[in-house]
C-alpha cells in the first residue's frame, strides 16, 4: 500500500513536470511578447524576421547608455530652430538624424517630438537602436501641418572615435 502510495506520487509528479516542459515549449514557439505583437506587422516582413526578432532583446547597461547618448543626439536635431545653412555649423555632423530637422518639411517652422528607446544591440564599434517616435510639425501660425505617432525605426550607428554616430534611419513605408 505505501509503495503503491509513492509510486502515485511519483508519476503525479512526473505529469506535472512534462506538462510544465509542454508549456514552456509551446510558449517558446508560440508567444510573442506584447512589443512584438505591437509592431510586428508589416515591420517584420519589412526588416526580416530574423533581426525584427531582436526587438525582445533586454540591452545591457553599457548598450542602453549608448542608446540614451544617440536619443539625446536626435533630440538636439529635433529641436533645432535655426535655418538649414547654418544646421551643421551649429550642431556638426548628425549624420542619418538630419532627417528629424523640421526644415525638411515644406512650411514647417518649428515641431515636437519625442523618441523612445525600445532596445539597442551593439557589437563592437557598430550596432542598432530600436526605437519609436513621434513627431508634430507646426507652420509660422502655429497651426499643425503634419504629424505621425508612434513610428518604428531602426538605427544603424558606427563608433567614429569616441563618439556614436547614426549612420542608417531604416523604417517601414
Amino acid at each position: 500500500m505505501k509503495n503503491k502510495k509513492y509510486l502515485v506520487s511519483g508519476v503525479s509528479v512526473l505529469i506535472i513536470i512534462l506538462a510544465i516542459i509542454l508549456v514552456l515549449i509551446y510558449c517558446k514557439q508560440n508567444c510573442m511578447s506584447e512589443l512584438y505583437k505591437e509592431y510586428q506587422y508589416p515591420n517584420e516582413d519589412f526588416y526580416g524576421k530574423e533581426l525584427y526578432s531582436e526587438i525582445d532583446y533586454k540591452c545591457s547597461e553599457y548598450e542602453l547608455e549608448i542608446a540614451n547618448v544617440v536619443i539625446d543626439r536626435a533630440m538636439e536635431v529635433s529641436d533645432y530652430i535655426g535655418i538649414s545653412e547654418n544646421a551643421e555649423s551649429e550642431l556638426g555632423d548628425v549624420g542619418a538624424l538630419s532627417r528629424y530637422y523640421y526644415f525638411n518639411t515644406k512650411d514647417a517652422m518649428m515641431q515636437e517630438a519625442d523618441f523612445q528607446i525600445i532596445t539597442c544591440k551593439i557589437n563592437s564599434h557598430e550596432g542598432h537602436v530600436w526605437v519609436v517616435y513621434s513627431l508634430v510639425r507646426y507652420d509660422k501660425e502655429g497651426e499643425k501641418i503634419n504629424s505621425c505617432l508612434d513610428i518604428l525605426t531602426l538605427w544603424n550607428i558606427e563608433k567614429y572615435g569616441d563618439e556614436w554616430r547614426v549612420v542608417q534611419v531604416r523604417e517601414a513605408p
